[in-house]
């Protein structure tokens, strides 16, 4: 029985079973052409120069990626005290509404 006999179901289409896979980047050339070999990475890491940083640089910028992780912790703590007070508030009202409208039938 061939793949394109019977009943497929709702909504499946043979091609998805049938279909050969493709070549990934396969059309690359054919639509960027000879601009592709311009842009090697390669050639644009060559001429970036590092330099080295001296031990004060390194401590200004521990202390600046600590500066930023600690206010970072805190702007998440405020927000985990300020949605867990929304959360018990909704559940308050929630619960008075629903023993005030218990009470009342």
């Amino acid at each position: 029985m061939s793949p394109g006999v019977g009943y497929t179901g709702f909504g499946n289409k043979t091609f998805t079973y049938t279909g050969s896979s493709v070549t990934p980047f396969s059309k690359i050339k054919q639509i960027y052409g000879d601009e592709l070999e311009r842009l090697r990475t390669d050639e644009k890491t060559g001429n970036l120069s590092f330099e080295k940083l001296t031990l004060q640089q390194k401590t200004e910028i521990k202390k600046k990626i600590i500066k930023e992780l600690t206010r970072t912790r805190i702007q998440q703590l405020v927000l985990l005290i300020v949605s867990g007070f929304v959360l018990s508030g909704v559940l308050y009202f929630f619960l008075l509404w629903f023993f005030l409208v218990k009470q009342d039938l």
